[in-house]
């Protein structure tokens, strides 16, 4: 009877999670009617099909005969695929931890909620936890949708295809679970020293993004290839690691609920910022924001280096163009204070200029790298085009409104990230950068004449 009562505590506690997550989400106009949302679901379902059926009759020219292509090359290709989707699982595991884990916080009435009724603290840690790895696994799905047709590539059995799926799908709990494990660890010998932890969290967080970039984009190739030349068939490997995954994931999930159990409870609403003495712009104190300069920083330096101050500038003019996810938390800084605009005397004008020249202002430096010949007109286009949509998501999904806002924020600055690039290399640059500089305005003024 305790087991049921405790399993109907978590049950309600992550309802109650997902709740707070979509309440954000779903409050705007375009979500909020039934039939939109069905609408878009449909259209959403077609166009993944389309891409599917696409993908499959575009894979199978691209597997090669082996009547042409000796088995031995066949065979190794299939290898190195293989191993390829356990690294991008790897890296996308790690990546998608370090986002919803900075992204996603209760509010103060969820807070409030699970504070004051009489809930176990290990179910509330353990509700919050699975649900976090919920959100990670959706954030997976979105890219296995996609890569899933490849799939073909590494085996044409229909078990050994299944099989092979549902093992990149453990893996990645694995990972997750992994550094969810590490995290309690350090909470758990840390006990309350709050401040110690959040410490370790952002230097631990930079450090795991570092190692998966230059993972991805550097190790991962001779470890692949190391690989694939070992006398291991396709047809052994998939069974073998599956049956090693689910041994993995089992020992992690009894390492987390026996650290889980003993741990106390430490959910709570800490503040969005950090503190630096030498800033006091709130937009370099906001600790999403810290990450994304912490992080860029030291890659710009390791980059500097081993190759040099003119690669560097390079890249760094490709890496400027996301200098607008700093004003993705604009709108939700100014939230508390903007009622007070208009007693003011703060135009719509004023302020929407005023957010203009602090999109130029954050340009500026990638201005200068196109000016000494490091960049294109193109790239500049396209980092005061995606300040622009920042902002407007910032306003639009204000994370104080919803836990979720914020990781939707990203997803969707990321898509009109390549969106926007491509239509800009095809001279449709100015007229998305006029287009949004309207639709930027129209979004100020909706958001003054509202009423809360």
């Amino acid at each position: 009877m305790k087991k049921l009562n405790t399993s109907k505590d978590i049950i309600l506690l992550i309802e109650l999670f997902i709740d707070n997550a979509l309440r954000g989400l779903l409050k705007h106009s375009i979500l909020s009617k039934k039939s939109t949302r069905i609408v878009i679901g449909v259209c959403v379902f077609f166009i993944y099909f389309a891409y599917f059926f696409y993908n499959m009759s575009e894979l199978a020219r691209i597997v090669p005969d082996s009547e042409k292509i000796s088995h031995i090359l066949i065979e190794q290709g299939r290898k190195i695929t293989f191993y390829s989707y356990f690294s991008n699982t790897f890296v996308l595991g790690i990546i998608a931890y370090i986002l919803v884990d900075n992204t996603v916080a209760l509010d103060k009435n969820s807070l409030f909620f699970v504070k004051t009724l009489p809930f176990r603290k290990k179910d509330i840690s353990l509700s919050f936890m699975l649900f976090k790895f919920v959100i990670m696994i959706l954030l997976y799905e979105l890219v296995m949708i996609i890569s899933t047709p490849a799939i073909k590539l590494v085996t044409t059995v229909p078990i050994e295809y299944v099989i092979f799926f549902i093992v990149q799908h453990l893996f990645y709990l694995v990972v997750i679970g992994v550094i969810e494990f590490i995290h309690c660890l350090f909470a758990f010998f840390l006990k309350r020293r709050v401040k110690q932890i959040n410490s370790l969290k952002v230097i631990g967080d930079s450090l795991l993004m570092i190692f998966a970039t230059f993972y991805f984009f550097d190790f991962r190739y001779g470890l692949e290839l190391f690989l694939a030349n070992q006398l291991w068939s396709i047809s052994y490997m998939i069974p073998i690691t599956f049956f090693l995954i689910v041994v993995c994931l089992m020992l992690i999930s009894i390492g987390l609920l026996r650290l889980i159990s003993i741990l106390e409870n430490q959910m709570s609403q800490h503040s969005k910022y950090i503190y630096i003495p030498f800033l006091n712009k709130v937009i370099f104190r906001y600790k999403a924001n810290w990450y994304f300069i912490s992080f860029t920083t030291v890659v710009m330096l390791v980059i500097f280096f081993q190759s040099g101050l003119r690669t560097m500038l390079f890249i760094l003019t490709t890496v400027m163009a996301f200098s607008g996810v700093l004003l993705l938390s604009y709108g939700d800084i100014t939230a508390d204070f903007r009622k007070q605009y208009d007693l003011l005397r703060i135009k719509i004008r004023n302020e929407w200029l005023s957010q203009l020249l602090l999109v130029i202002m954050l340009a500026m430096p990638l201005l200068l790298l196109c000016f000494w010949g490091f960049g294109e007109l193109a790239q500049l286009i396209t980092a005061l085009s995606l300040s622009l949509v920042a902002i407007i998501l910032g306003y639009v999904f204000p994370k104080s409104q919803g836990s979720l806002n914020e990781t939707t924020s990203l997803l969707l600055l990321f898509i009109v990230f390549v969106l926007v690039s491509l239509l800009t290399n095809r001279s449709f640059g100015w007229l998305i950068l006029i287009v949004l500089v309207l639709l930027h305005l129209l979004v100020i003024k909706k958001v003054r004449n509202e009423k809360e």
